[in-house]
């Protein structure tokens, strides 16, 4: 194989794998039990509801917002950043 087919298919898998990391979503009440950040879906909506989780810096309280691949979630002490690793198998 020659070298510009090489480099050509790198490019479009980095291309594939940029797009999949890109459509990664899960609900932001989902995510905080996949974490186990807390126990339930009530605590979850409960501690959102409280205007005690952030996403971005930016206040959230609907359980629902879908979260993307490199959003930041912060909440007391705790910050982690969504990505490809927090979706389910």
């Amino acid at each position: 194989m020659n070298r510009r087919k090489l480099i050509s298919e790198a490019v479009f898998i980095s291309s594939i794998q940029q797009l999949y990391l890109q459509d990664i979503r899960m609900k932001l009440d989902q995510f905080l039990k996949w974490k186990t950040f807390v126990e339930s879906g009530g605590q979850a909506k409960h501690l959102i509801n409280s205007g005690l989780v952030f996403v971005n810096g930016n206040k959230e309280t609907r359980r629902g917002r879908k979260l993307i691949h490199g959003d930041l979630i912060s909440f007391g002490n705790i910050q982690h950043i969504f990505s490809e690793g927090d979706t389910k198998p």
